[in-house]
């Protein structure tokens, strides 16, 4: 069992009940504007049960990002996103990690968000998504977040070394 797997696993024992799941792989990432596309869309995706609550939830929560929904190849309904290329990466991230709580908070659940290949945000131009995650994580209680990497030493110098702006806003378990 790898890591993604075996958070999955995890992840569907959680009684629906009580939690909101959101699984965000970041491998095809390559900027902070994908990545809140993508948590958007996860958080989205999780979030709704219908089409007419995911387009609620959308125009509600994220409606700076065009959203839309379509169907998908099994004939399910999907959120979608546009987002302006030019649009800057910390307004953009902004308003999707202040979505979290509210979101949470609406639904009475704690949300639980996995970012998988996390270390892949050290790959993008700035530490700007870092700074915005970290400033934004710090206040919320009502949300977990999970930070899984495949490169371990990219994840410890991420929050383990002190000039990094990630710096200790997480518990470090490495896998065998």
């Amino acid at each position: 069992v790898g890591k993604t797997s075996l958070v999955k696993l995890a992840l569907s024992k959680l009684p629906q009940s009580d939690f909101i799941t959101a699984y965000v792989d970041l491998w095809p990432t390559t900027s902070g504007n994908d990545l809140a596309l993508r948590l958007a869309k996860a958080v989205g995706d999780a979030s709704a049960s219908t089409t007419t609550k995911l387009v609620n939830l959308g125009k509600k929560f994220f409606s700076s990002f065009q959203p839309s929904v379509s169907i998908d190849q099994s004939g399910a309904p999907q959120l979608v996103f546009g987002l302006n290329k030019e649009s800057l990466v910390g307004p953009a991230l902004e308003q999707v990690l202040q979505a979290l709580p509210k979101i949470a908070e609406q639904s009475g659940k704690t949300l639980v968000v996995v970012f998988d290949e996390f270390q892949q945000i050290a790959e993008y131009e700035s530490d700007t998504v870092e700074k915005t995650l970290r400033s934004s994580i710090q206040h919320n209680h009502n949300i977990a977040y999970v930070f899984l990497g495949s490169r371990k030493h990219v994840i410890e110098a991420m929050f383990l070394d002190k000039s990094r702006p990630l710096y200790r806003s997480a518990a470090h378990y490495p896998l065998g």
